[in-house]
């Protein structure tokens, strides 16, 4: 049976609407539209955020360190609680939390600013006061946490 006009343009159409299909759905998933795609445009909120979470985190732990001390801060990474307890058991993993931009657990500065994108400092670290600040990639952000906050 020959092929007539009227067949070949049906073809040519029903190929054309399954590229355009094809090519609408590749542009949904590109752009995060679709539910459960993955997201290819990086745009730093969602690391921002966990760091700023992180900071949060840094803040109770010390305070959660006091009450068990009767109101001293921890100096430095090694101070300890009469239960012989430091600072990296009142995270709620036990652990320092994830650095967000380099999936590794933060670095904790000590009497000093933070130490790069996703560490965070405390300073001054002093038994009755201090003061932690966050760092993302642009620079120290402007969340600053002490015991009056």
């Amino acid at each position: 049976m020959p092929l007539n006009k009227k067949h070949c343009v049906k073809a040519i159409l029903r190929s054309l609407l399954f590229g355009v299909i094809a090519f609408i759905l590749m542009l949904m998933v590109v752009f995060d539209v679709l539910p459960g795609s993955p997201c290819f445009f990086d745009t730093g909120r969602e690391r921002r955020s966990k760091a700023k979470a992180n900071i949060h985190s840094v803040q109770l732990a010390p305070e959660d360190f006091a009450i068990r001390t009767h109101g001293v801060y921890p100096r430095d990474s090694t101070s300890a609680t009469p239960e012989d307890l430091t600072l990296r058991a009142f995270f709620p993993s036990g652990e320092y939390p994830e650095n967000p931009y380099t999936g590794k657990p933060i670095v904790i500065g000590w009497n000093s600013g933070p130490l790069g994108p996703g560490q965070i400092g405390i300073h001054p670290a002093d038994s009755c006061f201090y003061i932690v600040k966050g760092h993302d990639t642009f620079g120290v952000m402007p969340l600053e946490l002490s015991p009056d906050m």
